[in-house]
């Protein structure tokens, strides 16, 4: 291959020469920056965001308590201290863990407010307490609400242009929304044991009559109303 068959680039000098004159433009830098906590676990509490990773599995935490009643805690990688040992007095670790008894014991009423689990617990409407004076008229002193069913929304846009010289500029772009919704909900609502409210809705029904309304309300044996 001789010198004159060679490719040569593509790209000519006078190009090279502009590309190398431009300005540098460094890369984005994150400004999040992780701090480490100092001392035990106990007397500092740490983040409990699903986005900050916990300490790692390899990271044991030991604590030892000896005959005046102080605790020394130990944080390790194997052998190795990750972190300078702390110690506690009784009375400190005897707060730390009350004031954890406490969190725990609200956070599970939180949870069994009005189910047994955060799953079948965590419902869209929570029971609304009324004035306990209507207990004799409801058979209860609460409201309680459960929809079911689905709301579906599709927004969307069009726009169009014209470039029409007759029409001004501001003019030649036009444009709307499209909304479009379904919507599927069935309600069973309560007032105490006595007054039972049911209710479904469907857009998508030939007639009104379809969306129908319920009231009934159930005395007990020794009421005079029924």
């Amino acid at each position: 291959m001789t010198q004159d068959t060679i490719p040569k680039d593509s790209l000519k000098k006078d190009s090279l020469d502009s590309i190398s004159k431009l300005p540098y433009t460094p890369s984005k830098q994150p400004t999040f920056t992780p701090k480490d906590r100092f001392g035990d676990p106990f007397s500092n509490r740490t983040s409990i965001s699903p986005l900050v990773l916990q300490d790692p599995a390899s990271l044991k935490l030991d604590v030892e308590i000896d005959t005046a009643l102080n605790y020394t805690i130990y944080e390790k990688i194997g052998d190795i201290n990750f972190r300078p040992t702390t110690s506690m007095s009784f009375n400190e670790f005897n707060k730390y863990q009350t004031n954890q008894l406490i969190r725990d014991y609200w956070k599970d009423k939180s949870v069994g407010l009005d189910g047994e689990s955060a799953v079948s617990g965590r419902r869209l409407i929570p029971r609304i307490p009324i004035n306990p004076v209507l207990d004799r008229i409801f058979g209860g002193d609460y409201v309680d609400i459960q929809p079911n069913g689905f709301v579906n929304l599709d927004i969307g846009g069009r726009w169009q242009r014209s470039e029409d010289p007759s029409v001004p500029i501001r003019r030649q772009r036009t444009g709307n929304l499209n909304f479009n919704q379904q919507i599927n909900m069935n309600v069973t609502g309560s007032i105490g044991d006595k007054l039972k409210v049911t209710a479904s809705f469907d857009n998508n029904n030939t007639f009104d009559f379809q969306n129908d309304l319920k009231v009934e309300y159930t005395g007990y044996e020794e009421d005079i109303i029924k």
